[in-house]
């Protein structure tokens, strides 16, 4: 049986408590041997992060201790340059070629597919597993050599049927945090405990992130 690698990218300016949910449902639900959690140099599509990449990398691995399957993979870091999520996959592919990998992705990020760098080479790499709220729906890339319907699959047990491919969507996750938030309320100085693990809480008051001091 080959062995089942989540790759999970972001910036991750912070991490933050839905990013770790997250993590721990695909752990669960998917049964992964490894998650690959991937932070982004330079976005393609978005704005620069607000904090340097060693910052982010250092609150992932803060994180991440207690967690035995989770890997912060620096690839992307290390590359320079634009970020491409097909190149991350390309490598891992190569590196672990007789392993099936599944992007994780959320449902607003998978509805802009169609935009991504070689997009469709992300399908003949690796599995996509879309996280949705419970109502959301995808939508797919039109005009394509690919019909992307033919893709989905409705469990993890025929998902991991073939190598690369497939699309699950897992739905019912409602946590609501994001990045945005934690960054508009430390610069706002409200509280933003409750959204972050305790040991990133104190990584950025110790380096005085997001604030008006940087």
């Amino acid at each position: 049986m080959s062995s089942r690698i989540g790759v999970f990218g972001g910036m991750f300016d912070p991490v933050h408590n839905g990013h770790l949910e997250l993590a721990r449902s695909a752990i669960k639900e998917l049964q992964l041997d490894q998650l690959r959690m991937v932070p982004c140099h330079q976005p393609n599509h978005r704005l620069q992060p607000k904090s340097s990449s060693t910052e982010r990398v250092a609150m992932l691995k803060l994180a991440t201790t207690k967690f035995d399957s989770i890997i912060i993979d620096s690839q992307e870091i290390e590359r320079n340059g634009t970020s491409y999520t097909a190149a991350t996959l390309a490598n891992l592919k190569s590196a672990n070629p007789n392993s099936s990998l599944v992007l994780l992705v959320g449902v607003d990020s998978f509805n802009t597919l169609a935009d991504w760098h070689n997009w469709e080479s992300i399908i003949e790499l690796s599995h996509v597993v879309v996280f949705a709220r419970a109502g959301e729906n995808l939508t797919f890339p039109k005009n394509t050599q690919k019909n992307l319907n033919e893709c989905i699959v409705k469990s993890p047990a025929e998902l991991f049927g073939s190598n690369a491919g497939s699309i699950y969507l897992l739905d019912g996750f409602n946590y609501d945090a994001s990045s945005t938030e934690v960054r508009t309320r430390i610069a706002e100085r409200s509280n933003f405990s409750e959204l972050l693990p305790a040991v990133v809480c104190s990584y950025i008051a110790d380096n005085e992130l997001y604030n008006d001091k940087k």
